[in-house]
């Protein structure tokens, strides 16, 4: 096998035992000691679902002097493909340890390490090697450092290398508001989204999630209303409809959801959640039931976040055998919040005994499920039982709930 005759080779590869057999010629041939043609195979293989990952380090651990490419993609594939980013930053160690030359490409990926290990200080000193090497004013790299900090809290640092960019770009722009939203820094993120060069819908948005969380409603519809004039999504919509029903607007909620119903705008499981939440706050089973035969139109039903919201509707509105249909209809997609959202209704509608039954058949319980419990007994005056399951709890760990 040659040089040239090996990207071919790849580019026909559609079955694992292809690529071994490619890497079998490689290896008798001695192209493996290539490093282009190393590169290549090993690309290839943390790229490819053909190829398990440890051919591609068995490849890796063939070569004598990878070139940077080779390291990074090897690095990139123990974060991306194996979640192991602790291994990532060992080779990088390893990497300057054989004096290898670092580029632009180094760095984006050991910092995505860094943050999602929200390790600070490994970062930091990666800033500076960035520094060192000189690829502080990559765009790319630049912006990955800016995520970074902003994962970490440290949004000073993060507004630092905004401050510092020549001429920041849209994902710089976005990533530090991202930053100051994920803060529910409210003051910052205005400034930040005012002085931006070109508003866009990612940024739009950012700030309609944050105006609801802080209850400024007044100033998310305003945005919101901005945005309709330029590039309008789904999750504008989205996070208008759920940035109402958060502020307990619910009326306003449903309106806005119809309307964007008409719109022709399609819906997701995040704001079909935000309207049955809001159909609970208010009582309106119709309009609930509505809402959830649309869930089950467009294939949304079986997310747990909303068979949840369903639960709680159907029970807040006295419909216990629908929620109880929903709940038996969710088999393993059910977590804690079905299970005591359940048991809240039963007691709601005073089935005691259902909501003990199911207490007692739970897979595990939280604070949440005993709390809810042992105020279900003493609201229907059994006092003792309260007290008993009281004094279990305590036995079983969980505090008293302040």
């Amino acid at each position: 096998m040659k040089v040239w005759t090996l990207d071919t080779a790849l580019q026909r590869c559609e079955w694992p035992r292809h690529f071994r057999e490619i890497l079998s010629q490689t290896i008798l041939t001695g192209l493996i000691a290539d490093p282009y043609a190393a590169s290549r195979l090993i690309n290839f293989s943390t790229r490819s679902a053909l190829v398990p990952f440890h051919y591609s380090l068995r490849i890796f651990n063939h070569l004598h002097n990878p070139n940077a490419f080779t390291w990074n993609t090897i690095m990139r594939a123990h974060f991306e493909l194996q979640n192991n980013p602790h291994q990532a930053l060992t080779l990088y160690k390893l990497f300057l340890a054989k004096h290898a030359k670092p580029d632009n490409y180094t760095y984006p990926t050991l910092l995505q390490c860094c943050a999602a290990r929200v390790s600070e200080f490994e970062g930091r000193e990666l800033h500076a090697h960035v520094v060192r090497f000189g690829f502080h004013q990559d765009v790319y790299v630049r912006n990955t450092l800016i995520n970074f900090y902003a994962v970490c809290g440290s949004m000073p640092s993060a507004r630092q290398v905004f401050e510092e960019s020549p001429v920041p770009d849209v994902v710089s722009w976005n990533t530090v508001l991202a930053g100051y939203v994920q803060a529910g820094n409210v003051e910052e993120a205005e400034r930040v989204y005012r002085g931006m060069p070109e508003r866009n819908t990612i940024a739009s948005n950012s700030m309609i999630v944050l105006f609801g969380r802080k209850g400024c409603v007044e100033k998310a519809r305003r945005i919101f209303d901005e945005v309709r004039g330029r590039d309008m999504d789904m999750v504008s919509w989205s996070a208008m409809v759920s940035c109402y029903e958060r502020n307990e607007m619910c009326e306003e909620a449903l309106v806005l959801f119809v309307e964007m119903k008409a719109s022709g705008v399609a819906v997701d499981e995040i704001v079909v959640v935000s309207v049955v939440s809001a159909c609970s706050r208010i009582l309106n089973a119709e309009m609930g039931r509505l809402v959830h035969g649309l869930a089950a139109k467009v294939g949304v039903e079986d997310y747990v976040s909303l068979k949840n919201a369903l639960i709680h509707l159907y029970s807040s509105c006295g419909e216990i055998v629908d929620a109880q249909r929903i709940f038996d209809d969710g088999g393993v997609l059910l977590d804690l919040i079905s299970w005591n959202s359940m048991i809240s209704g039963y007691l709601r509608c005073g089935s005691i005994e259902d909501a003990e039954k199911l207490f007692y058949s739970m897979p595990e319980k939280d604070v949440v499920s005993w709390s809810a419990m042992i105020s279900g007994y003493a609201q229907h005056e059994c006092f003792s039982e309260a007290l008993a399951l009281f004094q279990e709890m305590q036995l079983h760990g969980f505090p008293e709930e302040k």
